[in-house]
């Protein structure tokens, strides 16, 4: 039977252990992961997923429990061989490059072999071969300065893969760079897991990412809530580790949210506009929808359809209900715009705490009910845990009905389906 790479058995950590400030950055986490797995560690900011990474590296020596490598538990290591296991068996890229500038971009791939007996050619020859393969050799002689950030984050992997190590971890790799050059760079880390055979831990609070995993660990709080297999990929997780696959429409969306196939989009936003309609205005709504998100119609063409009478081929609405849902419709549609555009910049808390206060605002748009501040502050925490996939939408709908003095939010039931419908409509729209 296939054995765990790197397990972990009831780990904790926690600062100001018995203080009043006392904080469980982990709290009992118990996983495993396999040789040449792809592994992703996601949550909020905050959820403990750094903790974890590098207590898995010896970089954080934990308060109880245990981390095991191969099957021998870290603290039996001796210092030099948690010295190995953190140069030669472990290669870590940070979301800031590390690079230092006064050494040339060959020199810094070069430096984790300083310490190594070799021939210096060797070395050199080795580093040029890594920079070749992430297409920055004609950078080799410059300082790190010159380059951009995604051929910097470039030349950091190339020094984490300098000793060939079996594992590669990546912590907010991709945070301070652009859309195109994360791709590179997360098309990299996918193949050095498919063509090198290295296991791979990756730390993201982006969902976006989770498409290359073959396994995610969602974190809250310090825990370990849930563990999903990617259906994409094939599983080197043994028939004994009883992981939960999600087949289910709705349930690969809690895993992805941004990745709905485009027949639900309309069927998403139909019913967040209405649930009054009978089954053939709904289609014809739905259809319209569609025309609209395909930009085959603009609004107002999208207006006079619902406008329309039913025989003449239109949905039929009354003129006010028709003006009020072309009206959601368009306003919904500019909120996805934002909140696409929010998601770009989301690598570090203050940019994830504007995107959550933003989908609060949305929601609460139209509210007219009365909401505490310690009410808000759980909303957010809710929202926060349905845009990254840590809750699906029923559950996000229970924590909002959940009652305050339970750990909720405390509102009422039609107006937690109200909010939940309305969170819903924009995440199936923003692929």
């Amino acid at each position: 039977m296939k054995k765990p790479l790197i397990s972990t058995k009831n780990l904790k950590v926690i600062y100001n252990l018995g203080k009043q400030n006392e904080v469980r950055a982990l709290d009992g986490v118990s996983i495993d992961i396999y040789p040449e797995e792809y592994i992703v560690f996601l949550g909020p900011s905050g959820c403990g997923k750094s903790t974890l990474l590098y207590s898995i590296l010896g970089l954080q020596k934990p308060t109880s429990g245990e981390v095991y490598i191969e099957g021998r538990p870290m603290s039996d290591f001796t210092e030099k061989e948690l010295d190995d296991h953190r140069r030669l068996k472990s290669g870590i890229v940070f979301q800031s490059f590390h690079l230092i500038s006064t050494l040339s971009v060959l020199s810094n791939v070069t430096l984790p072999q300083v310490f190594r007996s070799g021939n210096v050619g060797k070395r050199r020859k080795a580093a040029m071969e890594l920079l070749q393969r992430f297409e920055i050799d004609s950078q080799a002689h410059k300082p790190p300065t010159s380059l951009s950030g995604g051929q910097m984050q470039r030349v950091a992997i190339s020094r984490a893969l300098i000793n060939n190590p079996p594992m590669l971890f990546g912590d907010e790799p991709v945070g301070n760079l652009d859309t195109e050059s994360a791709k590179i760079v997360m098309e990299h880390f996918e193949k050095i897991n498919e063509q090198d055979k290295k296991t791979v831990l990756l730390v993201t609070h982006d969902p976006r990412y989770i498409q290359y995993a073959h396994r995610v660990y969602y974190l809250n709080d310090g825990k370990v809530i849930r563990e999903i297999k990617n259906p994409k990929k094939t599983q080197l997780v043994p028939d004994e580790q009883k992981v939960q696959i999600f087949t289910e429409l709705d349930e690969l969306a809690q895993m992805h949210p941004y990745d709905r196939p485009i027949d639900l989009k309309p069927k998403a936003l139909a019913y967040y506009l209405t649930q009054s309609l009978t089954r053939e205005q709904q289609k014809r709504l739905e259809d319209n929808i569609k025309e609209l998100l395909n930009n085959r119609i603009n609004i107002h063409e999208y207006f006079r359809k619902l406008d329309k009478p039913i025989e003449s081929g239109g949905v039929g609405l009354y003129k006010q209900t028709a003006e009020t849902i072309a009206r959601k419709t368009e306003n919904l549609l500019k909120e996805v715009k934002e909140f696409k555009r929010g998601l770009m910049r989301v690598s570090q808390p203050s940019e994830e705490a504007k995107l959550v206060a933003r989908l609060r605002e949305f929601i609460l748009e139209e509210f007219g009910g009365q909401i505490t501040m310690h009410q808000l502050q759980r909303l957010d925490k809710a929202i926060s845990k349905r845009i990254v996939g840590i809750v699906n939408k029923k559950k996000f709908q229970q924590e909002l009905d959940k009652p305050f003095e339970k750990g909720g939010v405390g509102l009422n039931r039609s107006t937690s389906r109200t909010f939940m419908r309305k969170i819903e409509a924009l995440l199936a729209q923003a692929k």
